[in-house]
């Protein structure tokens, strides 16, 4: 068993696939698959992207000013109900 995909391997998945859908939906699958691919990696370096400003935001080297949430006034620490 050689490589995995050889191109008789390659050959026989298309052969199979295009036994199963029929060559009228083959480019919509195609299409579609292109899309899901396009949309993974968008979404990839949009989490890439998050990462880094939160990795900058945690060693505080943002430009960003950074504020502090601060508790109301009108807020109790405990309530004692009996």
């Amino acid at each position: 068993m050689g490589d995995l995909f050889s191109p008789l391997h390659i050959l026989i998945i298309v052969l199979i696939v295009l036994l199963l859908f029929g060559p009228s939906k083959l480019p919509g699958l195609a299409r579609a698959a292109g899309q899901a691919i396009k949309e993974f990696r968008s979404a990839s370096e949009k989490d890439t992207g998050r990462e880094a400003t939160s990795t900058a935001l945690d060693s505080g080297t943002s430009d960003a000013p950074q504020t502090t949430a601060s508790k109301s006034p009108n807020t109790t620490e405990h309530a004692d109900i009996l």
